[in-house]
């Protein structure tokens, strides 16, 4: 924050400055008295003062647990006014970049910067990234059969996985058991993502969180929940995944599942998830990368992106980790040699 010990309006970022980043939750910050006609806040000032394609903006979200005292509604003459009329004026130019945790916060500040650096350097960096570094990144497991059985053994294959992947064509899948292996998967791999497939002709992919959290909604999904937690206490504790999956397979029949039940398909996806399914997708490069290539990954939203051939997902790209060795490589080209 720009230093002011009078109330003035100063110059509220340095001409060394190369990138904003502002970070906005619900305070809409001091409002200097003095040379100051349109009575913004610091806070404001240093986001006009930004040159408009150095602008990194990431905003709390309502859902994120806030104190009362740092949230002008609560706490300002205005009851934040001012505050909302500048969230939205942010969304409206700056899209829903939100966040909820700081290791969220952390991740996506670091993948935009990363972003926006190899969006600056990279003609210098190009040459650095070979195919086996855009092309074989993300660790997809392709889950099998919805049965039990089948649901265990993929979330045993799945413990160092980044990406679930899942044809809900090629077999069928119930709603019960996709909520039920996104509870799996957050407790006993490390994937974060499913990717969804039409007979290998990419759909999207969507985050674990938010498929728990799209299914759990749907009428009578309740007790795939409750199934949950009894399967896990009816088995001993040195049980496989696969004996955890059965013993909560057999509750959930128990609770009338079939009765529960959606097959699913790419429709009810869509509705259930709506933006949170993203289809970021590039033409697999068959080869060295373009600079072309490198920049449509780094700058989509989803956190993987696909690789296409024909419309068939040939494989998937880690956005985040892309961005960190393009702006790596830059890093390296800048520093001296020993």
């Amino acid at each position: 924050m720009p230093r002011t010990t009078s109330g003035r309006a100063t110059s509220v970022l340095p001409t060394w400055c190369d990138l904003y980043v502002g970070l906005f939750a619900w305070r809409y910050g001091f409002v200097p008295k003095d040379n100051n006609p349109s009575e913004a806040s610091i806070t404001q000032l240093e986001y006009q003062a930004a040159d408009d394609g150095k602008r990194l903006v990431f905003l709390l979200s309502k859902d994120a647990p806030w104190p009362p005292a740092h949230i002008d509604a609560f706490a300002a003459e205005d009851r934040g006014r001012r505050m909302r009329e500048l969230r939205e004026q942010l969304v409206l130019v700056h899209g829903t970049n939100f966040f909820v945790t700081p290791d969220e916060l952390a991740g996506k500040v670091l993948a935009a910067v990363s972003s926006h650096a190899a969006k600056m350097v990279l003609p210098q960096v190009v040459r650095h990234m070979q195919r086996t570094q855009l092309g074989f990144v993300a660790n997809v497991v392709e889950l099998g059969i919805s049965e039990a059985l089948g649901v265990g053994a993929a979330i045993e294959q799945a413990r160092n996985a980044a990406v679930l992947g899942l044809d809900f064509t090629s077999t069928t899948w119930w709603s019960t058991r996709l909520l039920l292996v996104a509870l799996l998967a957050a407790d006993h791999t490390e994937a974060g993502v499913f990717a969804f497939l039409d007979r290998e002709r990419f759909v999207g992919t969507a985050r674990l969180g938010s498929v728990r959290r799209a299914l759990a909604a749907l009428p009578g999904h309740g007790v795939v929940q409750a199934a949950y937690g009894t399967g896990m206490a009816a088995v001993p504790p040195e049980a496989t995944v696969r004996d955890v999956v059965v013993a909560i397979a057999k509750d959930l029949r128990g609770r009338g599942e079939p009765s529960i039940k959606i097959d699913v398909t790419e429709a009810d996806l869509r509705q259930w998830l709506g933006d949170k399914l993203w289809d970021d997708a590039i033409l697999d490069p068959r080869g060295a990368p373009t600079l072309v290539d490198l920049y449509d990954v780094t700058t989509k939203r989803a956190p993987f992106v696909a690789l296409l051939q024909g419309g068939t997902m040939e494989n998937l790209v880690d956005r985040r980790e892309l961005a960190t060795r393009v702006a790596g490589a830059f890093l390296r080209d800048q520093l001296p040699r020993k």
